[in-house]
């Protein structure tokens, strides 16, 4: 069955001037390799800095958060204060994935604002054509659950399911780091994934004990509950290209993390 352009859409997020400065040579790149032929979606609390076009919607990420009041609260992103990468409250990502959902697209694919599409429409399709329904394919770092040695990324697994009285399936319970993600996920599950991902970052923040608000942790519960099977994504469709560290930028440009 053949892929088409109108049921992809890219999404990002670009909350401070430095990611939109990025986010802005990153789209004319990519309009410079795709033209207006896939939908763009960018979320970020400065609306008034990136002009729209035919295939570039913007986002006011205040009024994506008024979905879920309580994320207006708890996730909030001061545009003059510079985050550092482990600081940055990555959950609010789902908030613009959650609208090319609600738009209808099929496949939703994030990448953050360094994160470059190689232009290979060809085969990103036939990569798409062949994607399982209810997966993420990524090709970032991943990790799995053992029970032994457990991982210190699920060190909290226990603690959270009692605590929320929850269940995960363990043989969906994974997880993966975040420059890229392709989201196939059906229609009637889409609602369930954004609501479990919702609960979990809020519990984050409001849960007694240390509170645990690392999307990374977070998106093993959120797969875990609503059984959706992480994939690795072959090499070469997305490239790193650091503005701040040009020797990372080269360490990773053909590894296509």
């Amino acid at each position: 069955m053949e892929i088409k352009d109108s049921e992809i859409c890219f999404v990002t997020c670009a909350d401070q001037q430095i990611y939109i400065d990025q986010f802005k040579k990153k789209y004319q790149s990519f309009y410079d390799r795709c033209g207006h032929r896939f939908m763009t979606y960018v979320s970020t609390n400065l609306p008034d800095r990136i002009k729209p076009t035919k295939s570039l919607k913007v986002f006011s990420l205040q009024n994506l958060q008024e979905r879920h009041p309580e994320s207006k609260e708890y996730e909030t992103i001061d545009p003059d204060k510079e985050y550092s990468y482990y600081k940055y409250p990555w959950n609010i990502k789902r908030h613009i994935i959650h609208q090319a959902f609600t738009d209808g697209y099929k496949y939703v694919i994030w990448t953050e604002c360094d994160a470059h599409f190689s232009g290979n429409i060809e085969l990103l399709k036939s990569i798409l054509k062949d994607q399982p329904t209810n997966s993420i394919l990524t090709s970032c770092t991943k990790w799995r659950y053992n029970k032994v040695p457990k991982d210190r990324t699920f060190r909290e697994y226990e603690k959270v399911c009692e605590d929320l009285n929850i269940k995960i399936n363990e043989d969906y319970y994974a997880t993966h780091d975040g420059t890229n993600a392709i989201y196939f996920i059906d229609k009637n599950k889409q609602k369930e994934f954004i609501e479990h991902w919702d609960t979990l970052t809020i519990q984050g923040y409001t849960r007694n004990g240390k509170p645990r608000n690392g999307w990374i942790e977070n998106m093993a519960f959120v797969l875990g509950l609503s059984e959706i099977e992480i994939l690795p994504l072959r090499k070469g469709i997305f490239t790193i290209r650091h503005e701040r560290d040009k020797e990372r930028t080269n360490k990773y440009i053909g590894y296509g993390r």
